[in-house]
Formats: C-alpha cells, structure tokens, sequence
C-alpha cells in the first residue's frame, strides 16, 4: 500500500500561503479502515488490513470472528465484487493490488458523512449475527489507488491511476456501493473539504504521498507527566507524554498519552519511509536543559517538549491508589477513566510535573466515550507548546486550560470547526487567519499540473 506521510497542517498552510507548495493532485481522504484486496486463485480476490500479513477469510457458513470478517462477508456478499484485475490502466494493463478505505455511516444522518466511530467502536456489528448491521447503517467501499507495476518498480503518475479506476469501475459496473477518489480543484473546495472532512490527500509529481488533515477541533491541555521505557542505554530523554485537563469536581483527567518508544528504537523506520527520532539527537546542555538537536521531521516538536519537560521539577507520585488513579504533587488527583485502553495506564517510570507545562492538541474527530465521562481525541496532534516554543503563535490564545466539560459538550453538540474554536478562546478560527493569503497562492497551477 502507499503509506503517505503526515504533513503537519501548520506546515502545509505556510507552504501554501508562501506560494512554495509544489503542485499536486489532490483527494479527499476517505474517514474509515484501510485494505488492500489482492488476485487471489481463480481470480477471487484476497483480503488484508493496511498492516497484516496473513490474509482476512471470508466466513461464509460461519459467524464473523470479529469485525474485519464481518467487512470481507459484506464485501463478498454484494456483489458484482470489484477486483484487481477489473482494473485495467488505460484500458489494457490490470492492476495486481487495490488500496481500498471501507467507510460507515448512519442511515439516520442524512448526510451520509463516513463515522469511523461506527467501525472503531464496532457499534455498526449486530450482536446476534456478528455482522454488519445494514438496518441502520450504510456502507461504502472506496477505491483510492491500485498498484499496475511490481514492488521496486516507479509506479505511473498518480492522476492517470485514479482516471484508469474511475473509468475501469465505470465500465465494469459493480455493486453499487463502490466508489472511487475524486479530485479536488481549487483553493476554496480545498478549504471546504479540510473543515468538513477527514482531510485531503496531495500526490506529487515527484511520486510523494502526503495526508492532511485540518486540527478541526483544539484545545489547551497541561503536560501532566513523562516517562522512559525506551531501555536504551545512554538515553537522556523521554518517549512518554501524559497530558490531561480539569474536571469541575477539581481532579484532571487524562485525555491523551503520547508513547513515542517505537520511533526511539524501531532503527528500521526510515527504510519504511516513517518518521524516525534519532536516540542520540536527545542531549543535556550543562544547565541541565535537555535538548533535541537534528534535521528531521519531528525535531521541532520533541526538542520543545523536552525544553519544556526538564525545565520542571519532576517525581514520582505522591501516592499510587492504582495504575488509573493517583496523586501527584500539590494533591493533584489524576484519573484515566477504566474505559480507556491498556497503553493508557500510569507506568511505575512516570514522573510527574510540579510545574505547569501547557500545550495545545489537536484532532479530527472528538467523541464521548461511554457514560459521557471522557473524550477520545481521534487522531490526536501536538499542535502548539507554550510560550511559542513550537506551533503557530495563534494558539496561545487559548488562555486557560480548557475543562473537560467544554470537551464532552463539542463531542455532544458537534459544532462546525469555526465554533468550536470560538468554545475553547480562539479568534483567529482553523486556518489561523490565513484565508486570504491561501487564495490568493494556490492558484490553478498547483492543481493537476503533471497533467501539461
């Protein structure tokens, strides 16, 4: 599958409004799981996630296992099925792999807008059957690329793969739930799917792959607590990050950990094309400020995190009630509510900041978790670290850490971006107010150019 890497969007909007953004093709970004179908024998084709190795089986005289097979039934079970080989780039050569999104939606939101909750949380499988649920929601399956050459080989430009799929899927005529990417042209249908979608995907010329995706919704949020378990020798860092907000009852609650350990010691990243932080670019200047020093993409980010993390006092709890609750310094109860996942408990390696340590975090989608008693913040973003250490200055508007309460009432009421941002201080709005100047650069030469 073509993995895109993350283009951060405060980066994104400087390239553009600076007119240095190299042209590309442009889609939306389907909100939903990721596969790869595959030739399989006798032409049928061959499930896998975007990560698995083994393929999914298709459980026809069975109960679904879970909610992968669940998705491969549905597919097989509405047919005509698409395949690879339907696929034909300027209708001759067929593609060996297809990159697919599977989205769901509600089938009482007349939008029919992609819920990745839906398959996230498992709520659109029935109970009994162990399928999915097509009484109250629908489903799509969308093509956003094929593979036509072997591994190692350059693949044709991206915009004459996505025309081979959308004229294939046309003139094959499958079930009607399947879709393809479509482009976008111009800076104002740019501007409107970032604030009402997943975010977009730019294809350059050049063959790179970035993803995009708007902080739809912000808030500003207190780095509560760093660890190390990276066990690396001579490690002078942290690839921990706890950060919480206030409840009105006067306790925090942790809404996101950042656990960072894989890009410190998985060395095989940057053959992957994943984004990789060199151990060693971790150093203690003789002040005792401990600094991240190098060129890589997520250098700004830890150097300000670590600035921020060792300029503060730091121990351990003082007092473990359990591996969810505890008390740090200055009687601060911190909680991670039960329904949270196992990653996101304290480790006996957490220390705690005394000191107040603020950041901004972004996300795309904001939910209530189960009771309304949390939020899940989905994807989570460091936007901004404080005192402009990092981020965009439009983010120190937010001038109070915002309450959980504000949180679950964004996640309850769904506001569009521009008020939500209004909820947690902000004026300048998503695009930090540069509207205009995006205009007036992304001109029609930085659209669909590769095409001249």
């Amino acid at each position: 599958m073509f993995r895109p890497r993350t283009l951060p969007f405060p980066e994104f909007m400087k390239q553009a409004t600076e007119g240095t953004l190299p042209p590309a093709t442009y889609t939306e970004k389907f909100d939903g799981f990721s596969w790869k179908i595959q030739c399989g024998k006798e032409g049928k084709n061959v499930y896998y996630t975007k990560n698995s190795k083994q393929p999914i089986e298709v459980p026809e005289e069975r109960k679904p296992k879970n909610i992968l097979e669940a998705i491969v039934l549905y597919i097989e079970s509405h047919g005509p099925v698409l395949t690879p080989n339907d696929v034909l780039y300027a209708g001759e050569i067929p593609a060996w792999e297809l990159n697919v999104e599977f989205t769901a939606y509600s089938l009482a939101d007349g939008t029919m807008t992609d819920d990745l909750q839906l398959l996230y949380h498992k709520k659109c499988l029935d109970p009994v059957t162990g399928k999915l649920d097509e009484t109250k929601f629908g489903f799509r399956i969308n093509v956003f690329d094929a593979k036509f050459k072997e591994e190692g080989e350059a693949e044709y430009r991206y915009w004459t793969r996505l025309e081979s799929i959308r004229d294939s899927i046309h003139a094959v005529n499958p079930a009607s739930n399947t879709y393809y990417a479509t482009e976008l042209y111009g800076a104002d249908d740019l501007l409107q799917t970032l604030l009402h979608s997943e975010g977009v995907v730019c294809h350059r010329a050049n063959g790179q792959v970035f993803k995009v995706k708007l902080p739809r919704y912000v808030m500003k949020a207190r780095l509560l607590a760093v660890g190390d378990t990276t066990e690396l020798d001579n490690f002078h860092g942290f690839n921990r990050f706890i950060f919480g907000v206030p409840r009105a009852n006067g306790t925090w609650s942790v809404i996101h950990v950042s656990d960072m350990k894989e890009l410190f010691t998985d060395f095989d990243r940057p053959k992957k094309g994943k984004a990789f932080i060199p151990p060693q670019s971790i150093k203690v200047k003789d002040d005792g400020l401990v600094v991240c020093e190098g060129k890589f993409a997520l250098q700004g980010l830890m150097d300000a995190l670590h600035r921020s993390a060792s300029k503060a006092k730091k121990n351990p709890p003082m007092k473990t009630i359990s591996d969810r609750k505890v008390i740090a310094a200055g009687n601060m109860m911190i909680k991670i509510g039960q329904n949270r996942n196992e990653e996101m408990r304290f480790k006996p390696e957490d220390l705690f900041l005394s000191d107040e340590v603020y950041v901004t975090l972004g996300c795309s989608g904001l939910w209530a978790l189960k009771d309304d008693a949390e939020v899940h913040l989905q994807p989570c973003m460091i936007v901004g670290v404080e005192k402009g250490l990092y981020g965009p200055k439009e983010y120190a508007e937010i001038d109070r850490c915002t309450p959980l309460e504000t949180l679950l009432r964004i996640a309850r009421d769904k506001p569009d971006p521009v008020e939500a941002y209004r909820m947690v201080g902000m004026r300048t709005g998503p695009f930090l107010g540069m509207e205009d100047a995006f205009i007036e650069k992304m001109t029609d030469s930085k659209f669909c150019t590769e095409r001249i």
